[in-house]
């Protein structure tokens, strides 16, 4: 928010996760090139509070400016898009779970995005995983999804 990016690799063409702190609060941010659009979930209630929205709206100006829409596209700005069909977080501790969830099912199995959360037994599982794939430097795809079963 202050401006002061510095050496930001080529983004033409790819899809990037930003993760966002504000106020002790994780939430994602997902700056698609092909779309043309910067999708933002929040695990508080789906909220776009106005602080979300300055810091989502920095981000479209940024692409703008430097990854302008293409020749073939309608568009000429980045869309926000906010994510409000995903689940909402139940405590004041799991956001950066919900963050690290996300991220790993956009990324590898996009159909699981919704059930991201909605048992509350999920979050400390997904905890240990996490905590596991940091110790090992890898990540470990059965345990992940076992998490989702019966949802």
């Amino acid at each position: 928010m202050r401006g002061n990016v510095e050496r930001v690799p080529d983004l033409t063409n790819k899809d990037v996760f930003i993760p966002i702190n504000l106020n002790s609060h994780w939430t994602l941010a997902l700056a698609m090139y092909r779309e043309t659009t910067i999708s933002y979930f929040n695990s508080m209630d789906c909220l776009l509070e106005t602080e979300d929205y300055n810091m989502i709206r920095k981000l479209a100006e940024f692409f703008e400016n430097n990854y302008p829409p293409g020749d073939n596209s309608r568009l000429t700005k980045w869309r926000i898009r906010n994510n409000t069909n995903i689940q909402a977080q139940q405590n004041s501790d799991d956001c950066g779970v919900f963050v690290l969830a996300w991220t790993r099912v956009i990324v590898t199995d996009l159909r699981y995005l919704y059930q991201v959360g909605k048992d509350p037994k999920q979050m400390p599982k997904l905890r240990k995983i996490f905590q596991q794939e940091l110790k090992e430097n890898q990540l470990m795809k059965m345990p992940f999804f076992e998490t989702f079963q019966g949802q």
